[in-house]
C-alpha cells in the first residue's frame, strides 16, 4: 500500500492544472475524537471523504503517546471506515508519530512548520531533509511513497 507524505496542508497535493478539495478534520485531544467523528458519522456527504489528521505533541492537548494513538485509529476506522488519516506531531515528536503512521497503515505529515530540528541539537536546513528521514522509515516498512497522481487517487481527489 503507498503512503501519502506530506508537506504542512497537504501541499502534496497542489499541482499544475489540478484542484483540491479534501475535508479535513484535525483531533487534538480524545473529546475532540468523540464530538467531532460522532457528528460527522452522520454527516453522509463528509463520510467517505474525510482526511483526519491527529496532532499530539502540542502544548495542552494530547501528548505522543502509543496506545492513545491507537485509541484513535481504532474509533476513527469504527465510525469512518473510509477516512484517511495521519499524525501530526509537533516538535520532537514528528519523527516518532510519523514512524507510528507508517507501521500502523495511515499516511505522514512532516516539514519545518511543525518541527525545525532533525534531531535534539540540530537544526533541519529544509523541508527535504525532514521528507528524507519519513521517506526512510517508509522504506524501513516497505510503504512507497506515494507520486502526487496517487496520492490524488488514494484521497478520491479526481
Amino acid at each position: 500500500m503507498r503512503i501519502i507524505l506530506t508537506i504542512c496542508f497537504l501541499v502534496v497535493f497542489l499541482s499544475p492544472g489540478y484542484s483540491y478539495s479534501k475535508a479535513q478534520q484535525n483531533i487534538f485531544d480524545v473529546y475532540i475524537l468523540g464530538l467531532k467523528l460522532g457528528r460527522l458519522n452522520y454527516a453522509v456527504e463528509l463520510k467517505d471523504n474525510l482526511y483526519i489528521q491527529f496532532v499530539m505533541g502540542v502544548k495542552n492537548a494530547m501528548p505522543a503517546d502509543l496506545n492513545v494513538f491507537e485509541y484513535y485509529i481504532s474509533t476513527v476506522k469504527r465510525l469512518l471506515p473510509k477516512a484517511s488519516w495521519c499524525g501530526a506531531g509537533i516538535g520532537k515528536d514528528q519523527k516518532i508519530l510519523n514512524e507510528w503512521c507508517i507501521k500502523l497503515g495511515g499516511h505522514v505529515r512532516t516539514g519545518l512548520e511543525d518541527n525545525i530540528r532533525i534531531d535534539k541539537d540540530n537544526l533541519a536546513p529544509s523541508n527535504a531533509s525532514l521528507v528524507k528521514i519519513a521517506k526512510d522509515i517508509c522504506e524501513q516498512y516497505n510503504r512507497p511513497v506515494a507520486s502526487w497522481k496517487k496520492a490524488r487517487e488514494i484521497l478520491e481527489l479526481g
